[in-house]
């Protein structure tokens, strides 16, 4: 499903209520609401969790061993990314570690990512776990068309998706390829958006998160567990840093005023460019 004006009016809610109680909140908490409650679910959590354990929980461990069953269908590297399972190809020799090949000013490091939300066909719950199914089977046919570009390109391609069924129930982002070469995205896109028509599936068109995506490396953008600052994590950071800058203002706005405020900024900063990105982060 798309994107749910629920999640910007729950996260307008959160963020006026903590900045009602502190008055000295920083960029940093609001940037964490706003990735906890825009970036990462496609309506509001209390819904979403409602659904899945409504209809989908008692098929959470037949979707895990349909994960497992991956790693004997795909003859490619495999490690893991903090809830999500990646795959990455044999012959990249690079351990399941992308590397960045452009820059941004030539100060920090860039990757480059495709994002698609699987969106479900069929209504009914038991319907809708089987396409969830064929769209797991789907992944050994997109390793397999992307490798070819993948060796032609001397890239670091690898594709990741949700390691649970919850996850994948709530999170707008359903499959991700990273790769390095910034030229292959339209490539990348237009062959794995061929499997899944092929196979009578549906990739929900985002217009409100952006299709492409792309993650920094460098020292001074890590947090605290050490993870390179992700695409996400950016949007919200360039959008909290924004908030702080007129917080005057918008700490006076109602929940849907605010809400409305979220949704534009979340659209716009979408499209942004890399540079401009980098150009609007809050001081780390």
């Amino acid at each position: 499903m798309p994107l749910k004006d629920a999640v910007f009016y729950v996260c307008a809610v959160q963020i006026l209520d903590e900045i009602s109680k502190d008055r000295k909140i920083k960029w940093q908490r609001i940037s964490r609401i706003i990735y906890d409650r825009i970036m990462t679910l496609r309506d509001s959590e209390e819904k979403l969790e409602s659904i899945y354990y409504a209809y989908y929980e008692s098929k959470k461990k037949d979707y895990f061993k349909e994960i497992i069953s991956l790693k004997f269908k795909i003859p490619v590297k495999r490690y893991g990314n903090l809830g999500w399972v990646s795959f990455g190809f044999k012959d990249a020799g690079n351990g399941g570690y992308i590397r960045a090949r452009d820059t941004v000013f030539g100060i920090i490091k860039v990757t480059h990512k495709e994002y698609f939300t699987f969106e479900p066909k069929l209504k009914s719950s038991e319907e809708v776990y089987n396409e969830i199914v064929k769209f797991i089977r789907t992944l050994p046919l997109i390793l397999e068309t992307l490798h070819p570009l993948n060796v032609e390109s001397n890239d670091y391609i690898h594709i990741k998706i949700l390691a649970s069924l919850s996850s994948l129930i709530k999170h707008p982002d359903s499959l991700v390829v990273h790769y390095r070469d910034k030229r292959l995205g339209k490539e990348i896109r237009k062959r794995v958006e061929t499997i899944f028509e092929q196979h009578g599936l549906k990739v929900f068109k985002r217009k409100i998160r952006a299709e492409s995506g792309f993650d920094f490396e460098n020292s001074m953008l890590k947090d605290k567990y050490g993870h390179i600052r992700s695409h996400s994590q950016l949007m919200s950071d360039v959008i909290a840093n924004h908030f702080m800058n007129y917080l005057d203002k918008l700490r006076m706005y109602s929940p849907v005023d605010l809400a409305k405020w979220l949704k534009e900024s979340v659209i716009e900063v979408s499209k942004w460019r890399i540079e401009q990105v980098y150009t609007s982060l809050p001081k780390y």
